[in-house]
């Protein structure tokens, strides 16, 4: 169990979207996506880790990988705050916008993409978790991988090398 003055960030990829659509950011999940952000949710719940706030890109996989999150994990869909600035930002812009999370959210979880979840689900590990505890996040951000990191700052002060890895999660396709 974690302490109380303790933050949770969780970091996750979308999961597995169509190679093919209109535009990039109107990529659907496939099935096999659908079903790896369900369980995805289910895993969460089961670890308790279940987030109080979201941010979570305006791309449509995004939006359905959090959707699908949230039905697996119980928790309300309406906690998710689409924005079109996660959907291309880098790590330092993901960064800002985490910073400026509500000092009152204890558990955040932010849906992205990649090269920016792999960047932060690297850079924030302070480098002293146990190897089974990094290994879904060592195997690649594939799609559907989620960080659970331990945060002992505020949102607005994480950094790099600030949290430690507490749980990693790699969808099942």
């Amino acid at each position: 169990m974690i302490d109380q003055p303790t933050r949770v960030l969780i970091v996750m990829r979308h999961a597995e979207a169509q190679s093919m659509a209109r535009s990039d950011h109107e990529r659907a999940l496939t099935p096999n996506g659908m079903a790896d952000a369900l369980d995805m949710g289910r895993w969460l719940a089961r670890q308790r880790y279940v987030p109080q706030s979201a941010l979570v890109s305006s791309a449509l996989r995004a939006q359905e990988t959090w959707a699908q999150a949230s039905r697996g994990g119980g928790w309300s869909e309406q906690i998710g705050k689409s924005t079109s600035q996660l959907y291309d930002a880098g790590p330092w812009d993901a960064l800002a916008l985490i910073g400026a999370t509500d000092p009152g959210v204890r558990i955040l979880m932010v849906v992205g993409h990649n090269p920016t979840m792999a960047a932060l689900a690297y850079g924030l590990d302070d480098g002293l978790a146990d190897e089974a505890v990094v290994a879904a996040r060592n195997a690649g951000m594939s799609p559907a991988t989620a960080v659970v990191f331990q945060c002992r700052h505020e949102w607005t002060e994480l950094a790099e090398g600030s949290a430690r890895v507490l749980a990693s999660y790699r969808g099942l396709s």
